[in-house]
């Protein structure tokens, strides 16, 4: 009888910005992921959704010069960071 063994793979999350798109990646890992970006005052100025590993990019060409909230959620999870424009 053979025997097999599973190992956990982890779930992969980069970000990438330049002065105009966030580009989102998201490797093994399925369900849905919405990545979003958030102003100074809270609201979102743009997100995206992708089901599954994939990769996600929004446009961020006419944003202001600030610092903006990303923030990106797979299930129940939350995970956010800052960058600035």
């Amino acid at each position: 009888m053979e025997k097999s063994t599973r190992s956990a793979t982890t779930v992969v999350i980069t970000a990438f910005t330049n002065d105009y798109t966030v580009t989102v990646s998201i490797e093994n890992y399925e369900g849905m992921v919405t990545s979003e970006v958030v102003g100074t005052g809270g609201a979102t100025q743009q997100s995206a959704q992708v089901t599954g590993s994939g990769q996600l990019v929004l446009d961020i060409s006419s944003f202001n010069a600030g610092v903006y909230t990303l923030r990106i959620t797979l299930g129940s999870t939350v995970y956010e960071g800052f960058f600035e424009k």
